[in-house]
């Protein structure tokens, strides 16, 4: 009798011995997240060249859930499309544009990633429906979100013979609520791509009087 626990005794020292590593386990996965927040943040201050960014490749081939890190290479290669030129850029931003929606699979409802997309979909010269379709998306997802305006308003104005005429409402009256520096500075970047009458004829003449003269 006096056997028994003397094996229950060993058994649980085995147990303790052979599983003493998942005691690391958190510190591991701290460490692992560490590292690919150092490596994000120094690939993000890297000066963009045609180089590869090897920082954020390397913290690209170690993540596995932080979203930040697609978005950071969708950007770092957006800017490389635009140092190559039109004639040279259509890799990279293809490549961007699959980061990005790698970032929107991990983090869906941010507006901030389908802002991202939306400005390489036009780039690409993507179809009306595309635009139409990354638009509605923001509509929905974001109708309070005025940290997107001013970037979102720009692809807009730049894309408004492409719009749907519900989307070039919703964009008038987006321009119509925003703060009067946004509005300003949208109003100045609509006259740059010939839609100053467009402006004018439909916001609110009270906003736009002393710049529609």
């Amino acid at each position: 009798m006096a056997t028994q626990p003397q094996n229950k005794a060993s058994l649980g020292s085995r147990l303790v011995r052979q599983s003493w590593w998942l005691l690391l386990v958190p510190a591991l996965l701290a460490a692992h997240l560490g590292l690919v927040s150092t490596l994000l943040a120094i690939g993000s201050d890297q000066e963009v060249t045609l180089d590869d960014n090897a920082y954020l490749q390397l913290a690209n081939s170690l993540n596995f859930n932080n979203p930040e890190v697609d978005a950071a290479l969708a950007r770092f290669l957006r800017a490389r499309a635009l140092l190559k030129g039109q004639d040279e850029w259509q890799e990279d931003l293809q490549q961007a544009l699959v980061h990005w929606q790698a970032a929107q699979e991990e983090r869906p409802l941010w507006p901030y990633y389908h802002v991202g997309a939306l400005d390489v979909e036009y780039l690409l010269g993507s179809p009306a429906e595309v635009l139409q379709a990354r638009i509605n998306t923001l509509m929905t997802l974001a109708p309070n979100e005025r940290g997107i305006d001013r970037n979102t308003l720009e692809i807009v104005i730049l894309s408004w013979h492409k719009l749907t005429p519900d989307q070039q409402t919703w964009a008038v009256n987006r321009i119509a609520s925003s703060n009067h520096n946004t509005r300003k500075y949208l109003y100045d970047f609509a006259v740059k791509n010939n839609l100053r009458n467009t402006l004018c004829t439909r916001l609110p003449w009270n906003q736009v009087k002393r710049l529609c003269r």
